[in-house]
């Protein structure tokens, strides 16, 4: 139910089948797979898990052509040019575990567009390192669009860029 719900809400907010989208800690990209059945065609994920980008394309033939790298979120979004996506969207991707010392919410802001979105679940207070998100999400030019507590300390916030 959880993914269903953040996974309809890239579907929702998206502009349309040619908007560029990250999927932040993809994983084997099971959430890029879906997007790509469903017509995605400017879909980019990144992870740091070697094995899991390895199969990615193994267990998910379709996403042969989607740009999938294994790197740090912290190296990926660094590199990143300014105003490349239109969704940035992560689910769980342990975004609580990136120390407050990088600075990530500007990052994920700055490689948005302007009015594009950003669909984060989050674990908001049970984290090792302390983040003030929605501080952090008003000082980036982030609007909260609307939260909503899933189950134990899961947040699932829509973010846009103003």
């Amino acid at each position: 139910m959880i993914v269903r719900n953040s996974i309809f809400k890239v579907k929702k907010y998206s502009l349309g089948k040619n908007s560029k989208i990250l999927d932040l800690g993809c994983n084997v990209g099971r959430h890029l797979n879906f997007l790509k059945k469903n017509g995605y065609r400017n879909l980019y994920g990144v992870d740091i898990g070697k094995l899991a980008i390895k199969n990615s394309k193994k267990f998910f033939p379709n996403l042969k052509k989607v740009k999938i790298k294994c790197a740090s979120f912290e190296n990926y979004l660094f590199k990143k040019k300014d105003n490349f996506f239109e969704i940035i969207y992560s689910h769980g991707a342990t975004l609580e575990l990136i120390k407050p010392t990088f600075p990530l919410v500007r990052h994920m802001s700055r490689v948005l567009k302007k009015s594009g979105y950003l669909i984060l679940l989050i674990d908001e207070n049970g984290h090792a390192y302390p983040r003030f998100w929605r501080y952090e999400f008003k000082q980036n030019d982030l609007s909260i669009i609307s939260h909503r507590r899933l189950n134990g300390n899961n947040t699932l916030f829509i973010l846009k860029k103003i």
